[in-house]
């Protein structure tokens, strides 16, 4: 925004809101997502070689239950997940890229709850996009699902995680200790496992 200064016709000082232009996204993404927000859409096939890419990261199956090495074969069981129907996976997308991937899971039609998982790709971090993205999904899951609570569970090693999920409602409602062999790695860690009404 500039401001410049104007006058009007009873000499006073006005101040003019001038917007300027970004170049255009090509797709549909232009049209629907501000060119600093997130969107989500359904995790399908079309996204196989991002999550084979992103997944594959070390540092980012450091902080949620990714298989590692990510492998071809998973990336094809979660695409192959997103038909049941006590699942909804979204791909995170920012201007079109791929960013992440967030969803509900052990959908309990009976109790209207979910387990919420999710992780961000390691270029995107620190950029606000798990924030957007929970925000959006809280959305689907009362709106669109008729959800009312949701329950995650977050590693104690991953304290951003957790300042997220404080800043949208969760609390703790249980810890501990978890010492297990998984997805071909020994993991040993406390956890926090938190609950959100919406």
């Amino acid at each position: 925004m500039r401001l410049r200064r104007k006058k009007n016709n009873t000499s006073q000082l006005v101040i003019e809101h001038i917007s300027h232009q970004r170049p255009p996204l090509s797709s549909k993404v232009h049209k629907q997502t501000p060119l600093n927000r997130i969107e989500l859409v359904p995790l399908s096939a079309s996204h196989r070689d991002d999550l084979i890419k992103y997944a594959s990261d070390i540092r980012v199956a450091q902080t949620c239950d990714l298989p590692h090495p990510f492998q071809a074969k998973d990336a094809d069981n979660m695409i192959a997940a997103t038909k049941n129907a006590e699942r909804a996976d979204f791909a995170i997308l920012y201007q079109g890229q791929f960013a992440g991937v967030i969803g509900l899971g052990q959908m309990n039609r009976e109790c209207s709850s979910a387990w919420l998982s999710y992780w961000v790709a390691h270029p995107f971090w620190r950029r606000g996009f798990a924030t957007q993205a929970l925000g959006q999904l809280k959305n689907i899951a009362k709106e669109g699902l008729g959800l009312q609570t949701l329950i995650t569970g977050v590693w104690s090693q991953n304290p951003a995680s957790k300042q997220i999920l404080v800043k949208h409602g969760f609390t703790t409602v249980r810890c501990h200790y978890r010492a297990e062999h998984y997805h071909n790695r020994f993991n040993q860690e406390h956890v926090n496992e938190m609950a959100c009404h919406l």
